[in-house]
């Protein structure tokens, strides 16, 4: 294999779990956090991986669920190749990215940071998989997407700083992400209409 087909192949499961949107959540973590005061930068780093391996997995389990109405809506990616070997490799990172999130837990030794891991794994099932599958439940969708992506990475960065903030004062700033982020659901909604019928 050439090095161009290497890098190619690398890029296509970096495209899988979509960095471009891990931005927003990553950003409203940081902010959070040094609007609460600041952290030290070892804490930083692992809010940044926790906010990263979440999302990997909330992303790759969405894809693998996902697989009928995304190729109705003409996503293009390595999961809609019709290989068994991807969809192996693409649960085999979803797993990782479990572990890796609670090994995380387990350094920063923080039980509500724990709380906040599970929730949002739990949160993720509950958008992908039956009996619940939120995802094909317009409001409760985008009501869930805006907890995983907007409140829980303020209140992550919140968990990580010295919080010289109140509690009202970052549950304010919870409620601006989650609005955001409910208002990118449904812009996005628009125009995946075809494949959602």
């Amino acid at each position: 294999m050439s090095l161009k087909n290497t890098f190619n192949s690398s890029l296509n499961w970096v495209t899988l779990v979509r960095p471009y949107n891990v931005l927003p959540p990553m950003l409203a973590m940081l902010i959070a956090c040094i609007y609460a005061g600041g952290a030290s930068a070892h804490l930083c780093v692992a809010g940044v991986l926790l906010i990263v391996f979440l999302h990997s997995e909330a992303t790759i389990r969405n894809d693998l669920k996902d697989k009928d109405v995304d190729t109705a809506n003409k996503r293009q990616g390595i999961l809609f190749a019709d290989n068994k070997k991807h969809t192996n490799y693409a649960q085999w990172v979803m797993y990782a990215s479990i572990i890796l999130s609670l090994l995380l837990v387990v350094y920063l030794q923080n039980i509500a940071i724990g709380l906040l891991v599970i929730l949002s794994l739990l949160f993720s099932w509950a958008y992908n998989t039956k009996p619940l599958q939120l995802s094909r439940r317009p409001l409760l969708s985008i009501g869930i997407l805006g907890i995983m992506y907007g409140a829980l990475p303020v209140i992550l960065g919140y968990l990580l700083s010295v919080k010289t903030i109140s509690v009202a004062q970052m549950l304010a700033l919870a409620l601006v992400w989650f609005l955001l982020r409910v208002s990118i659901s449904l812009l996005k909604d628009f125009k995946d209409e075809a494949g959602d019928r």
